[in-house]
C-alpha cells in the first residue's frame, strides 16, 4: 500500500513539466504553517539522513532567523525563506487540497534507506513544529497570515538522484550561514592568508601558482567558494573526518564556536589543498598501474565510486591540471582525510610526519582499493560511502602506519627538517 501524506488549505499551487523527462514534474505551492507538523519526521519519510532531530542545531542562527521571522506574523515569512523540499513518486491537487503519494517502499522516519521524503527543510519542519505547540495563540492573524514554500519533486528518481538532490540543497542552505559569517567579519584572518602567497611544508619549491579565487559572498564567481575550504579544514580539525563530509553547515559552526581547532590546522591548508588536487589528477595512472597488466584511463573511471559520479571535466586551478571527470566527495573526501594518519600529532605546533604528497604517490593505489572494497558494501547506493565512520578510521590508521615506516627509514622528509 502507498504510503500518502494530505496537506489542506493550500493555495497558489502550480505544476511544472521537467522539460527533459515528461516522466517528472514538480508542485510548488504555499501551506499554511499550521499544516507544516503533517511533514514532521514522526509522519512522513524523510530521505535526509542529515536532518534528523539535533538540538545544537536548532541555536544555530540560521534557526534563530527562522523563529524570529516566524514569530514576527507580518505574513512574509514565505519569501523570507527557500523553503521545503519532498521527493515523492506523484502528487496531486484538488480543491486546495494537495495529496503527496510516497510509493510502497518509503518507511516514516528518518531512514538512509528512503528514495522518497523531505529532502530539504527539516529545520524548518522541526522548528514550526514545536512552535505550534508552544504557541499560546495560533499563526493566523487575519491578514498576516504566515506560510511556507513548499516544493514537491515527482517522478522516477533513483537513489544517487536523490542523494544528488539532498546534496545539492543541503550546500545552498547554507549560503546564508556563509554569508553572515562573512559579514561578521569571521573569515578575515582566513581572507587574509588565502590571498597571500601561498605557503606550506609539502609545496614545490617553485612553480607553484597563486592560490586559486575565493568567494564569500553567495553569487560570486570564483575557483572555490569559502565553504568548500572550511570543510577542507575541518576533515583535518574535526575529531571525526566523517562529520566533515556529512554537511557543510557543520563545518561552518564548527569553523565559529570551534575557532581554536580550526585554527590549529589552518596553516596546513595550502597543503591540504594541493594535496586534494594532486590526488584528484594522479589518482587515475596511480590505480591503473597496479595489477599484472596496468590498465588504461578506463580502468579507473569504471570504478564504481567515479562511474556513479558525473563524467564532465574538471579544472583542478592550484596543480594546473584538467581531468576528463569529476570527483565526487563521497569518494575523494576519505580518500583526502587518510592523510591525517601522516599528521605529526606529537609536535606542539601541527605538521607533518613525512610529506604526505610523496607518501600519496607511494599508497595512493592501496588506499583507493580500500575504497572500493567498501563501494562493493554500498554498491546499491555508493554515496554512502563517505558516510561509513568505519572507512575513516580504518584509511587512517593505513596511512599513520605507512607514516610511522617511512619516517623510520628517512624516506619522504619534510624539507627543512
Amino acid at each position: 500500500m502507498s504510503l500518502l501524506a494530505t496537506i489542506s488549505s493550500v493555495e497558489k499551487g502550480r505544476r511544472e513539466v521537467n522539460l527533459n523527462d515528461a516522466n517528472r514534474c514538480t508542485w510548488e505551492c504555499l501551506v499554511p504553517v499550521e499544516q507544516i507538523n503533517k511533514l514532521d519526521v514522526t509522519q512522513i519519510p524523510w530521505a535526509n539522513i542529515r536532518v534528523g532531530y539535533n538540538k545544537d542545531g536548532y541555536k544555530s542562527p540560521f534557526a534563530k532567523e527562522i523563529r524570529d521571522s516566524l514569530y514576527l506574523r507580518d505574513g512574509n515569512f514565505d519569501s523570507q525563506h527557500k523553503g521545503i523540499r519532498i521527493i515523492a513518486d506523484s502528487a496531486n491537487l484538488n480543491d486546495g487540497k494537495l495529496t503527496i503519494n510516497f510509493g510502497t517502499q518509503a518507511k516514516v522516519g528518518n531512514f538512509n534507506t528512503n528514495t522518497r521524503g523531505l529532502g530539504d527543510g527539516g529545520t524548518t519542519v522541526r522548528l514550526i513544529s514545536e512552535a505550534l505547540r508552544d504557541a499560546a495563540e495560533p499563526f493566523i492573524q487575519g491578514e498576516s497570515k504566515q506560510y511556507v514554500r513548499l516544493f514537491v519533486y515527482c517522478g522516477n528518481y533513483s537513489k544517487e538522484d536523490t542523494s544528488s538532490m539532498v546534496e545539492a540543497w543541503n550546500t545552498g542552505m547554507n549560503a546564508k550561514s556563509s554569508d553572515m559569517l562573512n559579514y561578521q567579519k569571521r573569515f578575515d584572518g582566513l581572507k587574509k592568508m588565502l590571498d597571500g602567497k601561498p605557503f606550506g611544508l609539502t609545496l614545490p619549491k617553485s612553480g607553484v601558482r597563486k592560490f586559486p579565487s575565493v568567494s564569500y559572498y553567495t553569487g560570486e564567481n570564483a575557483d572555490y567558494d569559502i565553504t568548500e575550504i572550511v570543510q577542507f579544514g575541518c576533515l583535518f580539525a574535526m575529531d571525526s573526518a566523517r562529520t566533515a563530509y556529512t554537511g557543510v553547515g557543520g563545518c561552518l559552526s564548527f569553523f565559529e564556536k570551534e575557532a581554536a581547532k580550526f585554527k590549529r590546522v589552518q596553516p596546513l591548508l595550502f597543503d591540504i589543498i594541493y594535496l586534494y588536487e594532486s590526488i584528484i589528477s594522479e589518482l587515475p595512472e596511480l590505480y591503473n598501474g597496479t595489477g599484472k597488466n596496468g590498465g588504461g584511463l578506463g580502468r579507473f573511471l569504471a570504478t564504481r565510486p567515479v562511474a556513479a559520479g558525473s563524467k564532465s571535466p574538471t579544472n583542478l586551478p592550484f596543480v594546473g591540471r584538467d581531468v576528463p571527470f569529476t570527483p565526487h566527495k563521497m569518494w575523494a573526501f576519505p580518500m583526502l582525510a587518510a592523510f591525517r594518519g601522516a599528521i605529526d600529532s606529537d609536535a606542539e605546533d601541527i605538521g607533518w610526519l613525512v610529506n604526505p604528497l610523496e607518501l600519496f604517490r607511494a599508497e595512493g593505489a592501496n588506499v583507493y582499493k580500500e575504497i572500493l572494497k567498501t563501494s562493493d558494501v554500498y554498491a546499491s547506493d555508493s554515496f554512502n560511502i563517505g558516510r561509513d565512520s568505519n572507512l575513516y578510521g580504518n584509511l587512517q590508521n593505513m596511512v599513520g602506519r605507512a607514516a610511522e615506516k617511512a619516517y623510520r627509514k628517512g624516506l619522504y622528509p619534510i624539507s627543512g627538517r
